[in-house]
C-alpha cells in the first residue's frame, strides 16, 4: 500500500533531499523555512552533487491538516523534535506513521510523549550528506537510509525505493542506531575542532 501524502517537516538540506525524490512518484509536501520555500516555489528544488536534477514538490511553512495515509517524515534537529511535534499533536491522525530520522539516543521516547500515543511511530537513520548551498538549492553525497525490520517500515522502504532513495531493512537495527552514534562522537567533534566538512577528515 503506497501513502496517498508525504510531509516532510524540517524541510532543511536532509528534508529537501529526500522530498525532491519523493516527489517523482509521490504527492509531497515541504514544510521549512520561508526563504528556502519560497525560493522552491519560484524557481523549483535543484539537487546538485550526486544524482543531480530540478524537482517540483510542494511547499508550505506550517501544517494545518493531515489526510488519511500519510507518512509524515520529522527532519528537525533533535533538541527542537519535542517541540514541533507538540505543535502538531492534534493534527496527527491514528493512520499517520511518524518516520523520525534524527541522530542520537532516545528520540523515540521523546516523541511519543510529544504526540501522547497517536500516530505510528517509527525511525531511520540516514546515510547521506546534504547541504543547502543557496535557498532552493542543496548539494548531495548519497548512502543509504537504514530502517527497522518491520511491516511499516517495509511499506516506507519501498516507497523510497521507487523513487530511488537507496534504502536498508535491517535485522539489527539497534546496532546500527550505536554504530551511527559512535560515529557523530568521533567525527562531529574532530570536524568542528579542524573546521572542516566530516568528508574531509577520511
Amino acid at each position: 500500500m503506497n501513502f496517498d501524502h508525504i510531509y516532510i517537516l524540517g524541510a532543511g538540506a536532509i528534508g529537501s533531499i529526500f522530498g525532491a525524490f519523493l516527489s517523482q512518484k509521490n504527492q509531497v509536501t515541504l514544510i521549512g523555512r520561508a526563504r528556502h520555500m519560497k525560493a522552491i516555489n519560484s524557481n523549483r528544488l535543484k539537487v546538485v552533487g550526486d544524482r543531480a536534477g530540478t524537482y517540483s514538490p510542494a511547499t508550505s511553512t506550517a501544517i494545518t491538516e493531515i489526510p488519511p495515509n500519510t507518512l509524515l517524515m520529522v527532519c528537525v534537529k533533535a533538541y527542537d523534535l519535542r517541540e514541533s511535534l507538540e505543535a502538531i499533536r492534534s493534527l496527527i491522525r491514528k493512520d499517520t506513521v511518524v518516520l523520525l530520522l534524527q541522530n542520537g539516543l532516545g528520540v523515540e521516547g521523546i516523541a511519543k510523549s510529544a504526540i501522547n500515543g497517536a500516530g505510528k511511530i517509527r525511525r531511520g537513520i540516514v546515510g547521506f550528506g546534504a547541504e543547502i548551498q543557496n535557498p532552493g538549492q542543496v548539494q548531495v553525497s548519497w548512502n543509504v537510509t537504514i530502517l527497522d525490520n518491520d511491516s511499516i517500515s517495509k511499506q516506507i522502504a519501498k516507497t523510497f525505493e521507487s523513487s530511488q532513495l537507496a534504502v536498508l531493512v535491517s535485522e539489527q537495527f539497534q546496532t546500527d542506531v550505536w554504530r551511527k552514534v559512535m560515529i557523530n562522537c568521533i567525527t562531529n567533534p574532530l570536524s568542528a575542532i579542524l573546521r572542516v566538512q566530516t568528508a574531509e577528515l577520511v
